[in-house]
């Protein structure tokens, strides 16, 4: 295939609510997909927009993926501490916001993947939620790419 390429598309949408106070980073339910590549030399561009609440002011949260290649030993896709995406409220107010993560991913297997979102509350007293009262919805996206 021409390098660049998009080869496939595997996507999930969460719709279950979450939420943690977790000081260590814990698998979110709903958002992991699993994607098989065609070829080893090719990479796997991971998309999010993950809706979180944050209930109280001054709390932190990261994200990160977590990588497993068929159903083997994981791999953690991000800084140990602050994941690829990081996050806090406002001094005096909660926070509603959608969060972004973007990962190139270079698993060099054609074996099966799965990729999880993993979140932690690395600061502060209040905990992260997912999908608000089951309303608001997020969404994960493995493309395959040709290398």
């Amino acid at each position: 295939a021409t390098p660049g390429k998009v080869l496939q598309v595997q996507s999930t949408q969460g719709i279950n609510e979450f939420s943690s106070t977790s000081s260590s980073f814990v698998d979110v339910s709903g958002l992991s997909l699993t994607i098989t590549p065609s070829s080893s030399s090719n990479k796997i561009l991971l998309v999010s927009n993950i809706n979180v609440y944050v209930a109280a002011a001054s709390s932190y949260f990261a994200l990160r993926w977590e990588r497993a290649i068929s159903g083997g030993a994981t791999t953690n896709l991000g800084h140990g501490t602050y994941g690829n995406s990081f996050s806090r409220s406002v001094a005096i107010h909660e926070q509603w916001a959608g969060v972004g993560m973007t990962y190139l991913d270079t698993p060099s297997t054609t074996a099966e993947i799965t990729y999880q979102v993993q979140g932690t509350n690395t600061g502060g007293s209040g905990n992260f939620q997912f999908s608000q009262n089951n309303s608001s919805t997020s969404n994960i996206m493995a493309l395959e790419i040709a290398g």
